[in-house]
């Protein structure tokens, strides 16, 4: 690995991860409504921000009322149902009594850390300057740090929120924001994150060092030859320590 000035994290999944696996909130969620699921937890995943973002504006220009938590998963869900083979409308009712259901279910500050992740950003913090660079809406993470106790341990936090003009990753602005907060350059700089689509592909756009950390999880297969190649991939974050 190149010389290194700094290191910034991801938050969701790599730093932290949802006491409620986002298959028990999926289910969760259906249960309440009583019917049986039409999306699963990937199939959220795949949804661009950007596309979440284009659906709070129909909301909003047809007058929609739902703010927040349970806002954000109504447009979730409406670009979900808009992008798989199913007859429910995205404008229906179900959807939305979906996103309320999501939005009165969801807790924030429930979360925990990463295997390896307290400790390897202790040593991060005493070794290099940190950022913290996380799509999301800012009330949301910020109450997350709070959660674990880390909200004084960034020189930068960049909040990833089209709703108030930063592209969310991959975009190359909020690794720019960093950089420019940071003092250091995209060459001397390290971006450590799981979602290789968001933290490696963008980091490695911005001109960064990345270390890919993902989650593995049983329904996704992920590529042995990633394009881009993260600079190294690690199991568990208490590896990154070893390769700095």
């Amino acid at each position: 690995m190149g010389s290194v000035d700094a290191i910034c994290f991801d938050l969701d999944e790599t730093l932290c991860d949802s006491e409620l696996s986002d298959h028990e909130f999926n289910n969760r969620v259906f249960q309440r409504a009583g019917i049986d699921p039409i999306f699963s937890p990937w199939e959220l995943r795949a949804i661009d921000p950007e596309d979440i973002e284009r659906e709070n504006k129909r909301r909003s220009s047809n007058g929609d009322s739902i703010k927040g938590i349970a806002g954000f998963y109504t447009n979730l869900y409406r670009a979900t149902v808009r992008s798989i083979d199913t007859d429910i409308e995205a404008e229906s009712s179900l959807i939305e009594e979906l996103g309320k259901i999501a939005g009165e279910l969801y807790d924030p500050t429930a979360v925990t850390f990463r295997e390896g992740a307290e400790e390897t950003l202790k040593y991060a913090r005493e070794h290099y300057k940190v950022g913290l660079i996380t799509n999301g809406k800012k009330e949301t993470q910020m109450a997350k740090l709070e959660e674990l106790g880390i909200t004084d341990a960034f020189d930068t936090v960049v909040i990833c929120d089209p709703t108030k003009g930063i592209s969310g990753k991959p975009a190359s602005e909020p690794f720019e924001t960093a950089l420019a907060d940071l003092s250091t350059s995209a060459k001397n700089t390290i971006h450590v994150g799981n979602s290789h689509g968001e933290d490696i592909l963008g980091a490695h756009n911005a001109g960064f060092q990345t270390v890919w950390v993902p989650m593995n999880r049983a329904h996704e297969e992920l590529s042995s030859e990633p394009d881009p190649a993260p600079t190294y991939r690690v199991e568990m974050l208490g590896e990154l320590r070893s390769i700095l």
